[in-house]
């Protein structure tokens, strides 16, 4: 999608960059990849017959949201702790470039996944197919929640920390609301009342003592699969990584409906504590889909309203409950 934080590059400067990280190769050809929303992205063909993928952050003149500051950082410095510590299917970096000598953004260039985005090829499974794709997930998502951090929050920011997990997700959710504020996007609710209901949470998340690496951008998307063999074959996006409560995960949202994940991952959210975890999660979350339409420029009607209305009817369901 067209996004006013994608930069896109010329010709010369895709060269620029493959001159820099490999050397002696050089570029043969070049491919925009269009699905992303935030950060603009190529896959790149080597003369030696290798093919990368070239991800590039906004310049920083751009206006983002507030979560949104130095997320390639966070996705490259995630990455790496996953390949060191793990043997999850995430791609290899090899040059991350924060100079800025080539060109006005960040950068980095990793390997490129055999398959297709889950997303893309889900209707061309059958069921059985679909459940065994998503029980893998499941298992995979769950090794990631198994690496545990220092504090509750931001991977790289020591202010955007705690020792709780109520007021490290505070902070997360005070900033989308201050975006919902600067944008000045219509809510369904006054800001302080949202605010308050996230304050209600305490006691809920209180039960979250450990850290644990939560992904929280693991839609179908960007989960790779081998379209002959029916299985995964990697994980991608880890910009918006943090240390959290894995309940947060994306297929535990409610437009997600898995049975194979939740049975892979081992987990079947029931208590009430948990229950009221997860809507405060939803909410947190309906409230970025809302405002970020607005930071991007996505200039889509049609996508504003429908993101207003999923808003506004979440809500509508939580306000009854309260």
């Amino acid at each position: 999608m067209n996004s006013l934080t994608k930069r896109w590059l010329t010709p010369e400067e895709l060269s620029s960059i493959v001159t820099k990280a490999f050397g002696s190769l050089s570029l043969l050809t070049y491919d925009e990849l269009k699905e992303g929303f935030y950060s603009s992205a190529y896959a790149l063909s080597l003369s030696d017959g290798r093919r990368v993928v070239l991800k590039v952050a906004p310049p920083d003149n751009v206006t983002r949201m507030r979560h949104e500051k130095d997320i390639m950082r966070v996705e490259v410095e995630v990455m790496r702790m996953l390949k060191q510590q793990t043997d999850l299917p995430f791609p290899g970096i090899y040059l991350y470039d924060r100079s800025l000598d080539i060109i006005d953004s960040d950068y980095f260039l990793m390997e490129h996944l055999n398959g297709q985005p889950y997303h893309k090829l889900k209707d061309q499974f059958t069921e059985e197919q679909q459940a065994a794709i998503e029980h893998q997930l499941g298992t995979l998502n769950r090794r990631i929640n198994a690496l545990k951090g220092p504090a509750f929050g931001s991977i790289i920011f020591p202010e955007k920390q705690s020792t709780s997990w109520h007021s490290a997700f505070m902070m997360m959710a005070e900033d989308a609301l201050q975006d919902c504020a600067d944008a000045a996007v219509e809510l369904p609710a006054p800001i302080e009342t949202l605010r308050q209901y996230f304050v209600d949470g305490r006691e809920a998340m209180a039960e979250v003592q450990t850290p644990s690496l939560v992904h929280w951008d693991l839609w179908n998307g960007n989960v790779f699969v081998d379209e002959q063999t029916g299985s995964i074959s990697g994980l991608i996006d880890c910009e918006r990584a943090f240390w959290g409560d894995p309940l947060m995960e994306y297929y535990f949202r409610p437009f997600e409906s898995s049975p194979a994940f939740l049975q892979g991952y081992g987990l079947h959210p029931q208590t009430t504590a948990e229950r009221e975890r997860m809507l405060r999660y939803d909410l947190y979350l309906y409230l970025i889909l809302h405002v970020e339409g607005v930071f991007r420029g996505y200039n889509n009607p049609e996508h504003q309203q429908r993101a207003l209305e999923n808003l506004q009817q979440f809500w509508g369901q939580i306000s009854q409950q309260t």
